[in-house]
């Protein structure tokens, strides 16, 4: 493949994964939108929105790292270093905007059970990213229960979800993303395995 080819294709992969992404942050808002929207207070419609976009920005830090090997072909390392961080910023910065409205509706600290999990797991691994610097043998280790984060913030959508009571759409999008986490870190755990056999250096 010659390098203007290759150029090309690069451009494709890099418009498709950001109109893929853009459509993730579409759906929260249009799910909310369709789902009677009109029957709850505003307080509740954004804690709904940001509970929505909270496991969406999640996945989608979850995918940055997860592929991040693959990812660099396509982007480059700096763009995927920034964009992996941002989102695991922006993600643990609404799970906490969440439980702010879901305490000003009176429902904290028992609501539905896994709410509150999620979050401390999530506490804990955005923390480990911002103190690396001071847990460098034990960091890494720490950040890689986001997958954990993800799976029981999955389990509380479902059992507390409004939009997905009726929502077909959703649990569609959703189910899909599960498939896609657990993919992502059956692919880095294969490479974990493979560097801790010599094979190939960490692509961490």
């Amino acid at each position: 493949m010659t390098r203007a080819k290759r150029g090309t294709h690069r451009r494709a992969i890099r418009v498709l994964l950001a109109l893929l992404t853009l459509g993730t942050l579409v759906i929260p808002p249009v799910v909310v939108a369709t789902s009677g929207t009109a029957t709850y207070s505003a307080t509740w419609t954004a804690l709904r929105m940001l509970a929505l976009y909270a496991l969406t920005v999640v996945f989608i830090n979850i995918m940055t790292g997860s592929f991040r090997p693959l990812l660099v072909k396509a982007f480059k390392p700096k763009f995927l270093f920034r964009l992996h961080n941002t989102t695991g910023l922006v993600g643990f910065s609404m799970a906490v905007a969440h439980m702010v409205l879901v305490i000003f509706e009176g429902l904290w600290p028992g609501f539905q059970k896994l709410g509150p999990v999620t979050l401390y797991i999530l506490t804990a691994t955005t923390a480990a990213v911002l103190l690396r610097k001071y847990l460098k043998r034990y960091w890494r280790m720490i950040h890689r229960l986001n997958y954990v984060v993800f799976v029981v913030g999955l389990i509380h959508a479902f059992q507390v979800g409004i939009d997905l009571k009726d929502g077909g759409f959703l649990k569609g999008i959703l189910y899909l993303y599960a498939v896609l986490v657990a993919a992502g870190f059956l692919y880095r755990l294969q490479l974990t395995i493979r560097t801790r056999l010599g094979k190939r250096p960490d692509p961490a």
